[in-house]
């Protein structure tokens, strides 16, 4: 049996970024079948793809336990033989989990697809005015909404934040999350009584479901410092703001996190 070859540094790095976010997972959790199919990706993605190379759940699961066994409060103990390579990964980002968090990103970024087959997933900030759109009583009362796309490439599968301009009440701020289900289209007869101001039915438009996250909304004046990572706190205007990876984490990160597959229905 071919021995299988050793882990490069891109690989160490997600695999600890995996520990960090979830621990020691069981070889079906949902989380830990995504990085294990990341890290097959990103290797047929190199240069010179090996098909022994291919990650098992087996291998997976040890190099998680390699690192749960460098990690002292880590009630598992994880394995006692661990390699030079996972001692110099984890020492590095011992003390800084947001740098490890932002290398990891990128290849994950690069790699998690979006359902349109193939496309990456690319992350977008949506501007409602409350003059124009009543968008807190959408996000309530709807599970879905049609968004206009602004002639940006927003595709099937790409992530979202929802931003709500100042209106009467004088805050902004990050107000909800979701996820591109169909579109970009005409916009069709749609029967939203959400509209302040007529939209325009000639420009194109995606589907958004809804997504809830815990720590939502995040008013401006009380998270500055992580939404001023987004070009959408800047502007005075505009509807569609393409959003980097690493700042996508950031801001979905203080708003709780994105909602497992496990973690129950998307939106209440």
């Amino acid at each position: 049996m071919a021995r299988n070859t050793a882990w490069s540094r891109e690989e160490l790095i997600l695999a600890l970024d995996v520990y960090v976010r979830h621990g020691t997972l069981y070889a079906r959790h949902p989380s830990f079948v995504k990085r294990r199919r990341l890290l097959n990706r990103l290797e047929a993605a190199s240069d010179k793809p090996d098909p022994e190379r291919s990650r098992n759940p087996i291998g997976v699961a040890m190099k998680l336990a390699n690192f749960a066994s460098l990690a002292p409060n880590d009630p598992g103990g994880g394995l006692s033989s661990v390699g030079r390579h996972h001692r110099k990964v984890c020492d590095e980002f011992a003390h800084d989990c947001e740098r490890l968090h932002a290398e990891a990103q990128p290849n994950r970024a690069h790699l998690e697809v979006s359902a349109s087959g193939g496309v990456p997933c690319r992350y977008w900030a949506l501007g409602a005015h409350p003059n124009t759109y009543r968008v807190m009583d959408a996000i309530r009362d709807r599970k879905v909404v049609f968004w206009t796309t602004k002639g940006k490439p927003i595709r099937v599968g790409d992530r979202v934040l929802i931003w709500k301009y100042r209106g009467q009440e004088r805050r902004r701020g990050v107000v909800g999350f979701g996820v591109v289900i169909s579109g970009p289209t005409v916009l069709p007869s749609v029967n939203d009584p959400h509209w302040l101001v007529p939209p325009d039915p000639a420009e194109q438009w995606v589907e958004i479901q809804f997504v809830h996250l815990p720590g939502v909304p995040l008013w401006y004046d009380e998270h500055q410092s992580v939404l001023d990572r987004l070009v959408i706190s800047r502007v005075r205007g505009g509807s569609v703001f393409e959003i980097e990876p690493v700042d996508w984490d950031v801001v979905v990160a203080a708003a709780g996190g994105w909602p497992s597959p496990t973690s129950g229905p998307a939106n209440s």
